[in-house]
């Protein structure tokens, strides 16, 4: 059988002994928590944990698979031959979600250290550590897809709203640009 079907199943298992009249479903609800994460050992396996989300309220589950981070080879260049991402290609839901759920189990990990060992604290502060970036390219990502009278537009009102995280914004949104701040001052 599949690694990521007998570790639904285990999940499955797992959560119906604490909650018999437990009903899986596939959405997630505000009151959701991660209740337990079965992991997959096997390394060549895409996905590496099964978190079983429960949601006390509506007596729900859900399970949601969470993928292996791959290691970056790639050099640090910027790539200006691949066009940007157009804003609706990025799923900003299931990066929401993502990041709910690492720093969810970073929450669960400080607040119960004991019940985990050494490896699962650093998987989970590597998890954190990842999807942040993730969170980050895919902001940047976003900005870069924007023209550049808008992007100048947004640092504006960045700056107005948030100074004291203003250079943080821009080294996040800006700093990376193949073209800089440059191309945005044009704009103004």
């Amino acid at each position: 059988m599949n690694l990521i079907e007998d570790a639904k199943q285990y999940a499955r298992e797992s959560i119906r002994e604490t909650w018999s009249t437990v009903e899986e479903t596939t959405r997630m609800s505000s009151d959701t928590y991660e209740y337990d994460a079965v992991y997959i050992d096997d390394e060549a396996c895409e996905v590496a944990s099964v978190s079983i989300m429960h949601s006390p309220d509506a007596n729900t589950f859900v399970l949601v698979e969470n993928l292996r981070p791959k290691p970056n080879t790639a050099p640090e260049t910027p790539n200006t031959s691949a066009p940007a991402k157009v804003a609706s290609e990025i799923d900003w839901e299931k990066i929401q979600v993502d990041h709910a759920i690492a720093y969810l189990r970073g929450d669960l990990a400080t607040s119960s250290p004991e019940s985990y060992t050494l490896e699962e604290m650093k998987a989970i502060s590597d998890g954190m550590f990842a999807n942040t970036a993730e969170v980050e390219a895919a902001m940047r990502e976003d900005f870069q897809s924007w023209t550049p009278k808008a992007q100048a537009r947004m640092l504006d009102l960045l700056q107005q709203t948030s100074p004291a995280h203003f250079d943080w914004w821009m080294q996040t949104l800006v700093g990376k640009m193949s073209d800089g701040l440059e191309q945005v001052e044009t704009a103004i």
